[in-house]
């Protein structure tokens, strides 16, 4: 049973949107993660490549992840979640024309 507290997020429209976008865009970033995984084994046959792409793909948040979380509590989250969001959009969409142009290497 939920309680006030959850009953105000949901008529929260701020809350909404922000629910919404993310539950689109995370499981949209895992999909492209996965994606790039499977274009590296198809180009290069190598478990090692693949490998390499998920330490690449883990290690930032590993390694960065407390040490931001610290310092992103001082900032507007919002607006943090709305950077990161962009960033992360450019990233996936550069490999995108990149693969599609023919240019993207392993």
């Amino acid at each position: 049973m939920m309680g006030t507290a959850g009953t105000s997020l949901l008529r929260s429209r701020s809350f909404l949107f922000a629910w919404g976008g993310q539950s689109v865009s995370m499981p949209g970033s895992r999909v492209s993660y996965l994606a790039l995984m499977q274009w590296v084994l198809e180009k290069t046959g190598s478990a090692a490549a693949i490998a390499a792409v998920g330490i690449a793909v883990a290690l930032p948040s590993l390694l960065l992840g407390p040490i931001a979380g610290a310092y992103i509590d001082c900032l507007d989250r919002r607006h943090v979640m709305v950077a990161t969001d962009w960033i992360n959009r450019s990233i996936v969409g550069s490999a995108g024309l990149l693969l599609f142009s023919g240019a993207l290497q392993v």
